[in-house]
């Protein structure tokens, strides 16, 4: 009976979510690739570790959002690595968005410049360091630069907050790039109170 009431609980705590603990995934960080992110730096209520050697810029958004993204070191080529990190508070008195729903949105507007050649993943279930996300990976050319872009979004719904974890870098330096930058938003956690 205990068990049950365990269970009955589970769903009514994730029901409507569009996450699913019970079949999720743990992912977590490359740990080849530690040496190269810095310390943890807190983000809201919230802590991850950038890669070394890039520069964080703030921007807040609308209902009390922040965006905040590392910037790598420029290139020859004129691009960047990057990582982002969007948190979005759900506006009080408003139901809490499923987050696939969210994903599907923002991978929308990513394809939306990039319809020539666009492929995406199917989503996919699972936790970073205890938080259930939904995750996918994308590519296309992007039609300002006609150069071929490769990209992964993270989007969860915690408590009452919404955060995506993303980063997108072009050919020939996506894998390394990419790879660094899943590693770094694998180590992202909450603060513990």
């Amino acid at each position: 009976m205990k068990n049950l009431a365990i269970i009955v609980l589970t769903l009514l705590l994730t029901a409507g979510t569009g996450i699913h603990p019970g079949s999720a995934e743990n992912w977590s960080p490359d740990k080849a690739l530690l040496g190269q992110l810095a310390p943890e730096t807190s983000i809201g209520e919230f802590r991850i570790r950038p890669p070394k050697d890039s520069v964080v810029q703030e921007k807040p958004g609308p209902n009390d959002s922040m965006a905040y993204a590392w910037k790598g070191i420029k290139r020859p080529d004129g691009t960047s690595p990057y990582l982002m990190v969007l948190l979005s508070p759900v506006p009080e008195g408003e139901s809490v968005p499923d987050p696939d729903k969210i994903l599907q949105s923002f991978m929308r507007a990513v394809a939306k410049n990039r319809e020539a050649d666009w492929k995406s993943t199917s989503p996919e279930t699972g936790t970073i360091n205890g938080i259930n996300f939904i995750h996918a990976e994308w590519e296309g050319t992007d039609v300002a630069t006609g150069k071929k872009m490769h990209g992964f979004m993270y989007v969860t719904i915690e408590g009452k907050d919404l955060i995506q974890i993303s980063s997108q870098d072009v050919e020939p330096h996506h894998k390394a790039a990419l790879k660094l930058a899943e590693t770094a938003a694998l180590t992202f956690h909450k603060i513990e109170k």
